[in-house]
């Protein structure tokens, strides 16, 4: 089962987001200061320690069991490039509740740290020539 697009783009940001405010939180209770810089970099959330170590965490969400994610060329460079300072955490089994107004509860949380790329199986979905 992979991550379950969704074509609805209004409930994919809804998810999306979803997952960055549990993610944001998740870290945040572990001492870690947490910022949003997914508008500005190819990672999601930039946590700092008080000793000034950084971890560079990708965030997805998706209503599926989470066992097959889908990453840009871009986060796919750079948790290569940056590992071991870099974390996946996806929030898998998301529920949608579509009365108005729509919400979403719930999410099981996985977590790769450090996340090596390398020991998973990429597959390209697409190629540019």
């Amino acid at each position: 089962m992979g991550q379950g697009y969704v074509l609805d783009a209004d409930l994919r940001r809804a998810i999306e987001q979803y997952a960055m405010e549990i993610a944001k939180a998740f870290y945040e209770k572990q001492g870690w200061s947490v910022f949003d810089v997914s508008v500005t970099h190819s990672y999601d959330l930039l946590c700092t320690s008080a000793t000034g170590k950084e971890l560079h965490v990708e965030v997805k969400g998706t209503t599926s069991d989470g066992t097959q994610i889908s990453l840009t060329a871009n986060e796919v460079t750079h948790a290569q490039n940056f590992y071991p300072n870099v974390a996946l955490f996806i929030l898998s089994h998301i529920q949608i509740d579509s009365t108005t107004p729509m919400t979403l509860n719930g999410g099981e949380i996985q977590r790769l740290e450090a996340w090596n790329i390398g020991e998973g199986t990429l597959s390209p979905l697409a190629f540019s020539y």
